[in-house]
Order: C-alpha cells, then structure tokens, then sequence
C-alpha cells in the first residue's frame, strides 16, 4: 500500500478511522476500514466493493468523495478526503434545535446528495448525523455510502446502536426489501431532530425504541417547538410514514417541497399524517395504491407526470386543473408556467408554442417533445462585433428553475428549436441548464438554439450519470452499463447553436460533448455566440462499455469562449479541453477505448482569459489495468483559421479554490497551448499505441510568451520515458517551422521542428 497510517481518529458502527499519509501523492487522507467483527468474506466482500466503487464514481459537493479502495493486510479500506469541521451529531450535541433556516440549508444539502446517490442506484441504508459532516464553508457532506452495504442495516445484527436504531425505517426492523424510501425516512428523523431538538421515537432502550418507530406516531414537531410551520410538519409527517408506499418516493420530491416551504408555496406532497386515526391510517393503506395507480394513468395518458411548472410570475402557484390551449394553425401562445407544462407534452409534437414575455418558475425537470418550436418574446442585442449581448428588460422572456430536482433542466427532443428564450438555472442546484441525449440505440436527434440565453450558475462536478454545472451537455448515452454483449449504440446527435450566449460565471461549463457508446456521432455547429466557462468534448469514453469508432465534430465560428471567473489568474478553468478518446477518471473496471476521433475546424474564434486556453490530446490513460486498459487509435483534428488567444498574465497568481472537480493548486504556469498526442495521468502508465493530435493553424494569433506544453506521449511531468511511451503515439503539425512561424504570430514557445510534417 502506497498508504502510512499517522493516527488513529475515531470508531463507530461502520468501522474505525485512522489518519494516514498518501505516500504517492502527499496528502493527507482519511482510511476507513472495517471493524473486526465485520469480515469481508466472499460475496458480502464483492458486494462492498462493487457499491462502494459505485459510490467513488458519484462526484457529487454533498458526498464524501471515495479516492480509492484498496487492501491491505488488514483488510479491504476506503481511502478518503479527511474533512476539516464537525458532525451534525457534534452540532447537535452542542447547540440542540438549530434555527429553521439553517436546518433546512443543511437538509437540503443532504437530500441533494441523495438525490445524485439514488439516481445511481445506491441507498445509503444508515443516514444519521453522525454521517453526515458539516464543513467551516457550510457545505454538508454524506458519509459511509458503500459502507451501509457490509450488514445492510438490519437487527439480525447483533451490534445495533441506539445511534443508529433512532434513524432506522420501520421496514428495516421488519427485515423487509429496502430502498431508497428508507433514506427518505431518516431524512424526516433528522428534520425533525434539527429543527425540534427532539428525536420522533424515543425510549429507555432499544426495544422500547424500536416499538415506537413501528407502532408509535411522534408529537407534532410544532407542538414540541411553537412557532415551526404546519408546513413543516406535514412534510417531516409525509416522510415518517410507516409504509413506505405512503412516503415520497423520490429525494427530487422532497427537495421540490422544501423549496415550496421556502418560497411559500403549497406542497405538492398531501397527507394528513398528523391528524389521522390509526384506523383511517390502515384503511388509507388499502386505498391509496389503487388511487395511485388511476392518477399514474392518468397524468401517463396526457404525459404530465413528467413535466411541471408553476405560475407565469414569481411566487405564484398553479391551479389545481390543467389549462386548456387553445391551438390554431398547430400554434398557441401562452403566458403561465402552468400553460408550459400543458403545452410540453408529448401529443403536442411537431407544434409551435408562443411564450408571451415574462417569467416562468419552472419546478420539475422539462422535455420539449420532437420537432416542437418555443419562441420567446425575447429581442437579442448584439455589439459591434456581431456578438449577442442579451435582452431588455421588457422583451425577455425567463424560464427560471426553482427546484433543486437532479438533472438537466430542459432536454431537447429530436427537431426541436427554442429562440428568444432566457433559461437561467438555479443556483446550488445538481444537473445541467440544456440536454440533448439519446434515448436509445440508433437515436438520431437534431435541435437548434437561436438568440437565446441560456445562465448556467453551477460550477464544474462529475455525477453518476456524466457532467454536472454546463450550459448545454450533448452526450450519447450507455443505457447497457455493462450487461453483455455491449452494444454498437450508434446514435447521432446534432445541435446548432448560432447569436446565443452562455453565462458561467461561477466556474462552470458551456458545451460539454461525449460519446459513451459506440459507433456513434456528435456534431456541434456554434456561431456568432458568446460562451462562458470551460468547453468539453471527447470522441469516446469508456464507461463501462468499450466505446470504439465514434466521433464528435465540432464546427466553431465567429464566438467569443471566455472565462468569466471573477479573477481568472486564480481559475484552472481551461477555454478548450480535447480528447480522441479517454478511460473514465473513475476506478471502476472499464473496457477498451480505440479508433475513436474528435475532429475541430475553428474560424475567426477568440479564447479569453482561461490560464489554458486549448488543452487538445488524442487520448487519456487515468489507471492501469484492470481498471484502464490501455486506449489505442483514438485521435482529433485540430484546425485553427484566424483564431485569436488571450490568456492572461499570472506571474503572481494565487491558488485555485473556486470550483468543485477543480484543485486547489498555484497557478504558476500559464498557457496558451496544451498539445499531447496521448496524455497519462502519472509518468508509471503507458499511454496505449497510435494516439495521435495533429493540428494546423493559420494566421492564429497568441499571447506572446507563456508556458506551451507539445509532447507526443507524456502528462504532468512531461515526455515519457522512451520503455513506457508505446508506439505510434504523436502530435504533428501540418506544414514547415517557417511556414508556421510567418502565417501566425504571438505563439510563444512555438512547437519544435520535430513535431512538423509536410503532408496535409
């Protein structure tokens, strides 16, 4: 183990802690390790590592970040950041009720993260504060995921906590099927807790505790503390419901009604838990699942169950009925967020939709159904370069997302335009602000973006299911995830985007473009449009599935890529980052990438203030194998015609520490270009055979001196040694040293005459 262990920190019901150093990276890590009575023995063993490697790959602000999970002679071990604050328990402990609006903030922290761990398939099964860490900067962060899955959380264990016993779903003490709705119910525990001072279920012991959580229904936590609101209590009391059929049934609703708590408005969740007699509750099991069924069936039929918004202005609430639109010539216009939802259903493709200028709170995620327009009253400004500027205040039409529901807030299906619109994300919310994804093999989707704004204000994070903080995401999706045989995906996906803006100025993406499955195509066409924040695409990730054969082609003319980070010396947000085709920077076992491409033709563009402005590498090697194996034949063109790069001048820049996904290091080194035929993550790995970057530029223009990197085979530490580099891999520039030098200016350190070829 590249590990030493410094100082042993804490024990509890989930393992010890010990502090430790990581030799081959020189932090200072947290090693988690199992406690003696737990042995990791044959599938209990496969079972936690499977779900804990699962839970590495959620890189989520308000999970526990898993680095690595390793063996030693003491066993198997998570290893993971050793975080600075105190547990909510220690909160607790301390201080009793917390004031009701930081209670909430911490809540919703922790069902967010939920939110993210859920959609991957993973439930925690322990939640309680004594996992969940409080950071000095106000972050909440989840721990001991992929841990809850040694014993399962049940009482045919004998080492059973009152800590944990006060936290637990009445169908873990019945030892029925668990999932998520469990965490779901220790969240409405420690809402209860937080805000009361109080626990639900109290008792002498474990018994009497355990038969309060199944037969017992705990005071109002307004008549244990007055002055908290009746909606408060009817949201603790939805989630305390003994049957989990009669709970939410998703984190993202939860979340969805403490925003309306927040807010002020009516919750969408109904039950009358506090004031209903255990007759009529046992009565309500019985009737419920069928009513439930005819309501699915209904909101089915008309497709409403997957989209809603509420009213047209802030703080307004929908109407209990769907509005009826009224259609002429296959065209409506509306003015509510009540009319956007009706109109966004599925039996309405191939419409046109008017939406009359104003604001439209938007609180479930959005699909705009297959060739359907949204236009907006929206009249864009542009400057005297051509470039989109935004909207007046009286011609803009805003979509405004008030929920922190997961995912991407408005996915566009296939023939779908949007104009004149503003769609602005909510702020600490987990997903992207526009997704075009494939819906299954062979998909072909093609949209287009006009005149719009579309304001991303999260900043750059990797979830489970891809990239989270970009402005618009465009990725062919794995829908196998690793069942055999892979498939040959072969999706093709198509957005053009011209006159429109993306805003991220907290450190977050524009375009992010991936294929995850083979034999498929992306292809970007973006114009005259101003986008904020680091730019992403990658021919083909494994993940897990080979991906071999895609492409993504990306034509870009006319736009202004800028870093709009308030102090950008301080930011390692790069302008352009390229790959060919990569592994997955995740340590879960993955297929082979190869023959994979990313081909960019770039004309009269300019690339600000990034501290690199184009990092472009035929492929990426993350791990050794089995976890990576080796890419081979993935490789991007690289043509730039009049483009212009400014980076800025850093000499005395601070550290990084402005984004989640981004590290806190110096920023010494400032560059216009990165250029790598194939890259590694650390100079022991081999980079695979036949990746390759090969670039031509003319009459680009740079920033003078700074600190450009070109290796054919090499990473960090820069060119590898000639045992380990493999063969075939390179970078090579069209034309001659001379020819390079005459036809574009300001590029300093040019590239070495080895790098040049003569053929085109």
């Amino acid at each position: 183990s590249h590990f030493r262990v410094t100082e042993y920190l804490a024990a509890g019901g989930m393992g010890a802690v010990y502090i430790a150093e990581d030799l081959s990276l020189g932090r200072t890590v947290a090693l988690k390790f199992p406690l003696p009575h737990q042995p990791l023995d044959g599938p209990v063993r496969e079972r936690f590592v499977i779900e804990a490697r699962t839970a590495a790959a959620l890189d989520h602000p308000n999970l526990c970040t898993v680095h690595e999970i390793g063996e030693s002679e003491h066993g198997v071990f998570l290893a993971m950041p050793l975080y600075p604050g105190e547990t909510l328990k220690e909160r607790l402990a301390r201080d009793g009720a917390l004031p009701q609006a930081e209670a909430l903030e911490i809540l919703v922290q922790v069902t967010t993260g939920l939110a993210s761990a859920h959609a991957a398939g993973i439930v925690h099964r322990d939640l309680k504060p004594g996992n969940v860490m409080l950071l000095p900067d106000g972050t909440a962060k989840i721990l001991d995921f992929g841990l809850a899955k040694i014993r399962d959380v049940s009482l045919t264990k004998s080492h059973m906590t009152l800590g944990t016993i006060g936290y637990i779903a009445p169908e873990q003490i019945r030892n029925d099927p668990v999932d998520a709705r469990a965490d779901l119910w220790a969240i409405g525990v420690m809402l209860y807790e937080t805000l009361s001072g109080m626990l639900p279920f109290r008792g002498e012991h474990e018994i009497s505790i355990l038969h309060a959580v199944l037969h017992h229904d705990p005071l109002p936590m307004s008549q244990v503390k007055p002055g908290l609101s009746p909606a408060l209590d009817a949201l603790v009391g939805a989630l305390l419901e003994k049957d989990p059929a009669d709970r939410y049934q998703s984190a993202g609703d939860v979340l969805a009604d403490l925003a309306a708590i927040l807010h002020g408005t009516p919750l969408t969740f109904r039950t009358s838990f506090w004031h209903r007699s255990r007759r009529r509750r046992k009565l309500r099991r019985v009737i419920v699942p069928a009513t439930a069924l005819l309501v699915v069936a209904i909101g089915a039929a008309w497709g409403l169950q997957r989209f809603s918004a509420i009213g047209g202005q802030p703080g307004s609430a929908v109407a209990a009925g769907v509005p009826e639109l009224r259609w002429r010539d296959n065209a409506t216009e509306i003015g509510t967020g009540a009319e956007l939802a009706a109109a966004l259903v599925p039996a309405n493709a191939g419409r046109r939709v008017r939406l009359r200028a104003g604001t439209y709170d938007v609180d479930k995620l959005l699909t705009v159904p297959d060739s359907m327009t949204l236009l907006g009253a929206g009249i864009m400004g542009f400057d005297a370069d051509g470039l989109p500027t935004g909207f007046s205040d009286d011609t803009r039409t805003t979509l405004r997302m008030i929920s922190s529901l997961g995912g991407d807030m408005l996915t566009l299906g296939d023939g779908v335009t949007i104009q004149n619109l503003e769609i602005v994300d909510l702020v600490g919310r987990s997903g992207n602000v526009i997704g075009v994804l494939s819906r299954q093999p062979g998909d072909q989707i093609s949209t287009t973006i006009l005149e719009s704004v579309i304001a991303n204000p999260g900043p750059l994070a990797l979830g489970a299911g891809g990239p989270l903080g970009r402005g618009l995401s465009v990725i062919t999706r794995n829908l196998n995830l690793g069942a055999d045989p892979a498939p040959d995906n072969g999706s093709v996906l198509s957005v053009r985007m011209a006159r429109s803006i993306i805003q991220s100025p907290a450190g977050g993406g524009g375009f992010f473009a991936y294929n995850f499955t083979a034999n498929s195509r992306i292809s970007l066409d973006i114009s005259s449009s101003v986008i904020g924040g680091s730019n992403e695409a990658n021919g083909g990730v494994s993940r897990p599935d080979s991906v071999h054969d895609s492409e993504v082609h990306l034509e870009s003319r006319g736009n202004l890529y800028r870093n709009e980070w308030a102090e950008p010396c301080t930011s390692a947000l790069r302008g352009w980052n390229f790959t060919g085709g990569s592994g997955a920077p995740i340590p879960i076992p993955l297929a082979e990438t190869k023959r994979n491409s990313l081909r960019v033709r770039s004309t009269d563009d300019r690339i600000e203030g990034f501290t690199t402005a184009v990092l472009a590498t035929g492929s990426r090697r993350f791990f050794a194998s089995p976890l990576n194996p080796a890419p081979s034949g993935n490789h991007i063109e690289l043509q730039l015609i009049g483009t212009t790069i400014s980076t800025p001048s850093c000499a005395d820049a601070g550290s990084t520490a402005n984004t989640s996904g981004i590290p806190a290091v110096a920023i010494r080194e400032v560059s216009d270009l990165s250029l790598i035929g194939a890259w590694v993550e650390n100079s022991s790995l081999s980079p695979g055979d036949s990746n390759t970057l090969r670039v031509e530029f003319r009459g680009v223009t740079g920033s003078g001196q700074r600190s450009n990197n070109y290796l054919n085979a090499g990473g960090v530490a820069g060119e590898l040694p000639a045992h380990i580099r493999g063969s075939g891999n390179g970078l090579e520039f069209v034309g001659t040293p001379e020819a390079f030098v005459q036809t574009n200016r300001g590029i300093t350190p040019a590239p070495a005459a080895r790098f040049f070829t003569r053929q085109r």
